[in-house]
């Protein structure tokens, strides 16, 4: 059994939980309201504007605001984003739910220091040209992206410095080359309709931490060869073939599962692991919950605060800001 070892520097490097500095544009926008806002993000050294409830929106207003560093706009019935390139130069951070109208997102590649997409379809209508403005994006190091299609992972190979990257809902996307994502620590999938087959993760020899939710169709194929796997969290998913293709994972420090109960023998495979430092596996019947720690210390969230948190939105359950300033 591996010696406890120092706190995992594992922190929210996006700083987008941190929401000191926003300024908030509620609709509707009106030539005041814009004024106001310009205003206001003229006097901070980081220019972040969150838009809320604009019924329809060409985002024309962009053009009448200082250089913008981040922009968020949810709730709002946006008929096209083209206005983001009046913000090119200094644009690194973007969060987009769409989906009341069609809406071609092209111009996300034509923002050279984009590093942070939150790209969410909340509505019927279509979200065009993702994969290739993606793909285009070549300076992204995190992704999250919401109900909204991508083929193939292929085409983010190209991206250097991706290290986040979570599939929410949607369908299946082709993961063959995701051992070729030269830079990717994190990945998270939920929901996705159809993903069953996770040995291109299980590949990945840079993946640090991985977090699978509701993947009805998935099976745990064998991780020996994910030489930095070190913190891996799984919810809902059936485990039908047992938990020794995860126990191979040779760097494996943290593990926690929950909706799914296993009977003792079955987590015969994780004791002794020569890493592991701290889990939590439901076993059946009444038994302590030092038993379902496998005797282990209790599982920290600070690798999934750090990109789960950071990247996507609101923190998990438990956080703790401190452990993450260490």
């Amino acid at each position: 059994m591996a010696e406890p070892t120092t706190v995992p520097a594992y922190r929210d490097t996006t700083g987008a939980y941190n929401r000191d500095g926003w300024v908030r544009l509620k609709g509707p926008v009106t030539s005041t309201a814009v004024a106001a806002a310009a205003t206001k993000l003229a006097s901070r050294p980081e220019a972040r504007l969150f838009l809320a409830d604009a019924k329809d929106t060409d985002l024309g207003f962009l053009a009448d605001l200082p250089p913008l560093h981040a922009f968020e706009v949810v709730l709002s019935g946006v008929r096209d984003v083209s206005a983001l390139a009046q913000h090119a130069a200094t644009l690194r951070s973007v969060h987009l739910e769409l989906g009341r109208h069609p809406v071609s997102v092209d111009v996300l590649g034509a923002l050279p220091h984009l590093s942070q997409l939150y790209l969410r379809k909340d509505g019927a209508a279509p979200v065009k040209g993702a994969p290739a403005a993606i793909a285009s994006a070549a300076q992204l190091e995190h992704v999250v992206l919401h109900s909204v299609a991508l083929p193939s992972v292929a085409p983010l190979t190209a991206l250097p410095r991706l290290r986040g990257l979570a599939l929410k809902l949607g369908g299946a996307a082709d993961l063959t080359a995701f051992p070729e994502l030269p830079a990717l620590r994190f990945f998270e999938a939920w929901q996705v309709r159809g993903l069953a087959d996770l040995r291109p993760v299980a590949a990945s020899r840079t993946l640090e931490v991985l977090y699978l939710e509701s993947l009805r169709q998935a099976a745990l194929p064998d991780f020996s060869g994910a030489a930095s796997l070190a913190h891996v969290r799984i919810d809902n998913l059936p485990i039908t073939e047992g938990l020794a293709g995860l126990a191979a994972a040779p760097a494996l420090r943290q593990l926690r599962i929950t909706r799914r109960v296993f009977d003792p023998e079955e987590v015969a495979v994780l004791r002794g692991h020569p890493t592991l430092q701290a889990a939590f596996v439901p076993l059946r019947g009444r038994v302590p919950e030092e038993e379902m720690r496998l005797g282990l210390a209790s599982v920290h969230d600070a690798p999934f605060v750090a990109f789960g948190a950071g990247v996507m939105g609101l923190p998990p359950i438990g956080w703790d800001g401190a452990y993450l300033q260490q």
